[in-house]
């Protein structure tokens, strides 16, 4: 079985800022090869609140050559 993990970096104005946001769901997509997900994925949603994450290339490519 394949099990991936989505990372959609959505911080609804809630009580966190947008940078804790994205550093939180970076440490979490960090996590994802030592807790044993075979992958990483991540939406794009342009014009919306929906989600912090405008190239979502650009975030998996960074991942992929990112060393914890």
């Amino acid at each position: 079985m394949h099990v991936g993990m989505s990372s959609i970096f959505q911080g609804f104005g809630g009580p966190l800022s947008d940078t804790d946001v994205w550093q939180a769901d970076l440490r979490l997509a960090d996590l994802a090869e030592p807790l044993g997900y075979d992958s990483i994925w991540s939406v794009e949603h342009h014009f919306t609140n929906y989600t912090m994450c405008p190239d979502v290339l650009q975030f998996l490519t960074y991942m992929a050559g990112h060393i914890v």
